[in-house]
């Protein structure tokens, strides 16, 4: 099948946790999603994560940089830095407002950061929220980001979801047309809903992969909060059965 199925990586307070999920996710996905900073909480480097995975499992990365955390010479060196080591996707996204300390001023718009990075052979990629309206998606697909994400899929946003992929097609036909999909288990559950966090059902994530293929979708990230575990289950890598090739973990 075409699609390619990124594993994202759940945040930990635990340094010896983090390392061992990164070894397991590289083992059954080899491809793994890591974010920056999550909810604008202390967190673990994605840009160090992200090489620290490549060259110690040889996982194919994409890794998340929120604009906000950097002055433009900084996040110009990180973007450089990355391509120089072969860490070549990125995700530019504003994020969530730091829990400590303040935005820093004068920072890129993450369209301006897609330029950059795309100046230095990156895969800059977008994240696009279905709930914006068709004239904020258009424009956002003018900077023809080298990929774009949309984020909020769910039985409800569906519809919609295809409507934004359509419009990226129509604007940007050159870039990789990615879903961001938050799964859905018993566990995790409550926490989702508490925080109005749209998702699939762990056993309709087939037939939602199945759709996706249809619509032009050539890459997945899967986002599991709540419940680490999850990607790593062999529930969920049974209903993956011909999207991935699992290994030893």
């Amino acid at each position: 099948m075409r699609l390619e199925i990124y594993a994202e990586l759940e945040p930990s307070r635990s340094g010896e946790e983090i390392i061992d999920r990164l070894g397991s996710l590289s083992a059954i996905y080899g491809r793994i999603d890591i974010p920056d900073i999550p909810l604008g909480k202390p967190s673990t480097s994605s840009p160090i994560l992200g090489v620290y995975a490549r060259e110690r499992f040889r996982a194919d990365v994409i890794v998340h940089l929120r604009v906000i955390d950097h002055n433009i010479v900084s996040l110009k060196s990180i973007i450089k830095t990355l391509t120089y080591v072969g860490v070549n996707k990125i995700i530019l996204l504003r994020g969530d407002p730091p829990t400590q300390g303040t935005i820093c001023t004068g920072h890129w718009a993450p369209e301006e950061a897609v330029t950059y990075a795309k100046g230095y052979g990156a895969e800059a990629g977008l994240l696009i929220s279905p709930r914006k309206s068709d004239m904020e998606i258009i424009k956002r697909a003018q900077s023809h980001a080298s990929a774009y994400y949309v984020t909020r899929l769910s039985h409800e946003t569906q519809s919609r979801v295809e409507r934004v992929l359509g419009l990226l097609s129509e604007v940007s036909p050159n870039s990789v047309l990615g879903l961001y999909v938050v799964v859905e288990s018993e566990r995790n559950r409550r926490y989702l809903q508490e925080n109005n966090i749209p998702a699939i059902p762990l056993q309709e994530l087939p037939r939602m992969l199945e759709w996706a293929e249809t619509v032009g979708v050539e890459r997945v990230i899967l986002s599991t909060p709540g419940d680490s575990h999850l990607l790593m289950s062999e529930r969920l890598i049974r209903l993956l059965d011909g999207w991935i090739k699992p290994g030893k973990v």
